[in-house]
């Protein structure tokens, strides 16, 4: 970028994939990221156009009837469903392949899994269920959580600096929550740490423990990475994990994204 503007490329790519908030205000103010940022979109255009058709919704997995598909990644898909009892909605999220997924693709997901059942904590969304249908999909159900994530909650309640910094603590001690059960998230980013509001107080919900490492584990246990596979999102990465370095990731490797999370909430 030029000396004109602050903003880097990885930076413009992150606000358009999720469509933050403050993307708006800062191409009203810089022409040379209005510029950029169509350039962005229509690389985002080219690459939706080689994506396979959506597959059909299920009609219920588990006890659970979906409702409708909230997300979708490399390896999982999410849904809201309905539950009868006790009557509630639930996210539920299923393993992609079914029969056909990888080993390590269902080792990550158990890990998950495990992760979920060891954290009790309300600043964590809680895990409810888990299991496996008769044709080999793998399935969790967890607490369904409606919110924002929390650069763009900041930005809509137009919070005070002092709010902010309130705000993030409530973060910080979910995520101390976990670090003392010995988890390690690997992935914290905004879209994973959801803001709700409850008795019109503000809730910090942290999501998606798909890359937690069990730090309790010690070395001796047979890890789920490779020395030199890079597992993350990367603007939220720490040196090590860039590097691939896994055997140097512990709590550290979270206190640094949460770091690069607070600067953008500030």
């Amino acid at each position: 970028m030029s000396d004109s503007c602050g903003v880097s490329e990885e930076q413009l790519w992150s606000w358009l994939d999720r469509d933050a908030p403050e993307l708006e205000d800062h191409l009203a103010a810089c022409a040379l990221c209005r510029g950029r940022a169509e350039d962005i979109r229509s690389l985002m255009d080219v690459a939706s156009l080689d994506r396979p058709a959506p597959l059909p919704l299920p009609e219920s997995i588990g006890p659970f009837r979906i409702l409708r598909l909230l997300g979708e990644g490399a390896t999982g898909r999410v849904f809201e469903a309905e539950q009868d009892e006790p009557a509630r909605r639930v996210a539920v999220k299923v393993l992609k392949g079914g029969r056909l997924a990888g080993p390590d693709a269902i080792k990550f997901f158990v890990r998950e899994v495990s992760s979920l059942a060891r954290l009790r904590h309300p600043g964590i969304a809680q895990i409810y269920q888990a299991g496996h249908t008769e044709d080999g999909h793998h399935w969790f159900a967890m607490e369904l959580v409606d919110g924002q994530p929390v650069t763009a909650f900041a930005v809509s309640r137009r919070m005070g600096l002092r709010a902010r910094l309130q705000l993030f603590r409530q973060v910080c001690y979910a995520v101390h929550s976990a670090h003392g059960r010995g988890i390690i998230h690997r992935d914290l980013k905004p879209d994973n740490v959801l803001i709700t509001e409850q008795d019109g107080a503000p809730q910090p919900k942290i999501l998606d423990f798909g890359l937690a490492h069990d730090d309790l584990a010690g070395p001796r246990k047979i890890s789920l990475t490779r020395t030199g596979q890079v597992v993350g999102t990367l603007p939220y990465m720490a040196p090590e994990q860039v590097r691939g370095e896994h055997e140097l990731v512990d709590i550290r490797t979270d206190v640094y994204a949460l770091g690069v999370i607070l600067y953008e909430v500030l």
